[in-house]
């Protein structure tokens, strides 16, 4: 028995100064903190779930990293020379607020309260801990990179998935929960939406300048700092790729994929001229990717199977019993209940953590009841942190969104390698906000809600990279 309580201590005494050391170094590095997000969350997809901790309640593998990177961001906005701007307080104040519904779920409901809260602290740790950073400061080059990099293990997941599932092996059994049976949602809509990110990422960056935003903001020579240039390879066969994301990302069958598709592809024509071109390309592109992929499958006799895919997602929106349905029911009942039992505090701060999401639906003449999360990220915030908390939020949302496109106007014309950053963000931010109506905030999505954050903060630039002299930049590159 002492043997076992001896190895005990030890184990928490090695993850204590893990974290410790995590701590320091993610108040040090963003673009580390990055890398490892999106390897856990390409590692998660690969193995259909990452391992659990059974320690009294269940641990998942990004609550300590929530937990870390929580505290640095906080430490870096206390202690550090970036200006507290009007978004961090917004985020700082919600949270703040939600100490009080999570307060009352612990006293009532015990350490049901805590996953509970965890679908709101992953993402809302992680953009607190993004927004601390100064904008110039982040190697933009790294993020890109990671986020492709990530896109593109996704891509031939999806397609290993698929030829397994072709070939008729059994290994495709285990990832059929993914897709709720889809034979073609062989990824989960998170995985999928991110896919469809780093398509319209790459669409950017073929039609606009990206760099880092150190060397525009000084001339880098005195200071030593080095301009970082995106691998030629993405730029180079930015438009081909951006269609293949596209087109995959279209494949795997997730109808909220598909309009967060189409919502930030809108804003990119809306907004910037230059992206219109790109994107008729990418149309094109993904039409003869589409027809390159469709015609061997129907040789091989999957083209009809694909076809009734293709058809159910769309006639599911007006099916009487289908997933869409349920949702919107769901929502109904979720909210009646909450206004017809609630009270003036409910109203203002939302019902305690851990009371759940337990709702009758009645459905053309069926009845039956539901626990799950509401998919939807605005309902779940409303009912856990009542008007006061889904206003704070809006308001957060409204505070980035303005400074993005304030800076993006500013610079719309000057040629200045912040513009495809910034847009990106924008774009990032609005694909997000159109996912959240079908889905809950997601932890890897936070840091970049949190980027544009610190960019809807930071001073735009005027000066570019075209106002360095040749001999100035040649000195400065690797």
């Amino acid at each position: 028995m002492l043997v076992f309580s001896s190895i005990a201590m030890g184990v928490v005494i090695l993850l204590a100064i893990i974290l410790l050391l995590s701590f320091f170094w993610a108040c040090k590095s963003f673009e580390a903190m990055l890398a490892i997000i999106v390897f856990l969350f390409c590692l998660d997809a690969i193995a259909v779930g990452l391992p659990i901790l059974h320690m009294g309640k269940n641990i998942q593998v990004f609550d300590p990293i929530s937990i870390t990177l929580f505290f640095a961001g906080l430490t870096r906005l206390v202690f550090g020379q970036k200006s507290i701007g009007v978004p961090q307080w917004l985020l700082i104040s919600l949270l703040v607020l939600m100490s009080v519904p999570l307060s009352l779920g612990f006293k009532q409901y015990g350490m049901a309260a805590a996953p509970d809260f965890r679908f709101f602290f992953h993402f809302m740790a992680l953009a607190l801990y993004a927004s601390s950073f100064n904008f110039e400061q982040v190697n933009f080059t790294r993020l890109a990179t990671y986020l492709l990099w990530g896109g593109m293990i996704l891509i031939l997941l999806a397609f290993c998935r698929w030829a397994a599932g072709a070939a008729g092996l059994a290994i495709a059994e285990s990832w059929r929960v993914v897709g709720a049976g889809r034979e073609f949602r062989v990824l989960n809509a998170a995985q999928s939406y991110f896919i469809a990110q780093a398509g319209l990422l790459l669409l950017i960056i073929g039609a606009s300048d990206w760099g880092n935003m150190a060397p525009v903001k000084q001339k880098a020579v005195k200071a030593g700092i080095v301009v970082r240039e995106l691998a030629s390879f993405w730029r180079r066969w930015a438009i081909v790729l951006s269609g293949i994301c596209l087109a995959i990302a279209f494949g795997l069958m997730h109808r909220s994929v598909w309009v967060s598709m189409a919502a930030g592809m809108g804003l990119l024509a809306l907004f910037d001229s230059r992206q219109r071109a790109g994107l008729a390309q990418i149309i094109l592109i993904s039409a003869l990717i589409g027809f390159t992929v469709l015609v061997p499958m129907g040789l091989l006799g999957f083209l009809d199977s694909f076809i009734e895919s293709l058809e159910a997602s769309f006639t599911e929106v007006t099916a009487h019993h289908s997933s869409f349905a349920d949702r919107y029911l769901g929502w109904q009942a979720l909210l009646s209940e909450w206004w017809t039992d609630g009270n003036i505090l409910t109203y203002a701060l939302g019902q305690p953590f851990g009371s759940g999401y337990y709702r009758k639906i009645a459905e053309f003449g069926a009845s039956y009841s539901a626990e799950y999360t509401p998919h939807n990220f605005y309902v779940q915030m409303l009912l856990r942190t009542g008007m006061v908390g889904l206003g704070l939020f809006l308001s957060l949302v409204a505070a980035t969104g303005m400074g993005l496109y304030h800076a993006l106007s500013k610079i719309k014309r000057s040629g200045n390698p912040e513009f495809g950053v910034r847009l990106f963000l924008l774009v990032s931010l609005v694909m997000q906000l159109v996912f959240f109506l079908a889905y809950g905030a997601r932890l890897e999505q936070g840091l970049l809600f949190g980027l544009a954050m610190a960019a809807a903060t930071s001073r735009v630039q005027v000066q570019d990279r075209g106002k360095f002299s040749s001999e100035e930049l040649a000195s400065c590159r690797p």
